[in-house]
Order: structure tokens, then sequence, then C-alpha cells
């Protein structure tokens, strides 16, 4: 029997700003430091293979070695702030399926710093819905003892991930001994895994 939702953030519950991303960290940084600001998604996701949590005294020296100049004391402040900004965005349909999922105990469980997205999730009038937010402070996914974190008190078989990743997402919170279900909303997977193509469609499922 079910008993716990464990919701990812980014692209499931709601859409974030990180196309301007290089916006803000033009800002920040000299003009000269192209790379990094140019290369950002590919250094967090080596960070996210090298280390299993997010630790802000370890990123931001993991940081200073891609951006070849100091980065400012409140750097993390700063952008943890400009992540919080999101475009105005129809949550209507989230909102009606999370009060009728409200027989269980919903969570979520994101990759990322838990600052910046229960802001989001609160700017959103989300965060209301959710008992506990796991991020990658803890552990990051895909590692089991994420997903396990996340379960609570609850066995993994009492409980389902909803994420639009296939492998971070879904398949390791399988690997994990939880049920999961695919956000897919473009359709773009073919598996052989439990998808929707829309949050409401959880009505139906769960």
């Amino acid at each position: 029997m079910i008993k716990r939702i464990i919701f990812d953030i980014d692209y499931t519950l709601l859409v974030p700003n990180y196309y301007r991303e290089k916006e803000f960290l033009s800002r920040i940084l000299s003009r000269e430091n192209t790379f990094f600001i140019n290369n950002m998604y590919s250094i967090l996701k080596k960070y996210e293979e090298q280390y299993v949590n997010y630790d802000k005294e370890r990123f931001i020296k993991y940081l200073n070695n891609y951006t070849n100049e100091p980065l400012p004391s409140d750097f993390l402040e700063q952008w943890f702030e400009f992540n919080a900004e999101l475009d105005e965005q129809d949550v209507s349909e989230i909102e009606d399926t999370l009060t009728y999922l409200s027989k269980y105990e919903l969570v979520t469980l994101t990759n990322w710093f838990s600052e910046p997205q229960k802001k989001k999730l609160e700017l959103l009038g989300l965060k209301k819905y959710f008992k506990e937010f796991h991020s990658g402070e803890e552990i990051l996914k895909p590692y089991k003892a994420s997903f396990i974190n996340a379960c609570g008190n609850n066995k993994p078989s009492e409980c389902v991930m909803i994420g639009d990743n296939l492998e971070v997402d879904i398949i390791g919170a399988i690997n994990a001994g939880l049920d999961a279900i695919h956000y897919d909303e473009k359709e773009k997977a073919e598996h052989e895994y439990k998808k929707i193509k829309k949050i409401g469609e959880l009505k139906k499922l769960l």
C-alpha cells in the first residue's frame, strides 16, 4: 500500500528560470571569464559525479577552480535569490492534484540546495502541501540512500517517486526499491516504466 509520494521539483512541479543563468553569472564574473559562464551545467554535472552531496564550502572551492577569479563571499546567497525567481506559471492543475493526493504523505526530493527550492515552491503556493523537503545537501540522486532517506519511516515499497529525469529520478528510485512514475511532458522517452504527460494524470494512477 502506498503511503508516501516523493516529488522532484524542477521541471516536474515547476519550471525554473535556468535559461537566464548566464545573465546572472555575467553580472557576477568578469567578461573574460566565458568558460565558466558557458559551461556551468557541465561543471555542475562533474561536481555531482565527484561528490555525494552539496556542501556550500566545498562547492565554492570547487567552483573557484573553474572561474579563475575569487567568487564574492555572498555568491551562493545571490545565486539562490536569483534561482528563486520564476516566470509566471499556471499551477492550478498541480494544486488540484496535490490536494487530491493529500491523503498520502507528500515530500520533495531535489538535487539542488534546499533554500532556493523551498522559496520557489512558496512563491507558487505549493510549499504548504509538503511534509518534508529533501535535497542534495543530504545526498544526491540517484544514490540509493537519497531515496531511502526520502522514504522516512516508510518502506521503499510503500513510496512512489515522481520525476522528469529517467535515469536520476525513475531508474534511481526503482533501483532503491521504490515505485516510480516518469513525468514526460513532451513524450520523448520510450521505455517500459510508468509515465504521465500531465501531473493531473496522477489522480488516475494513485
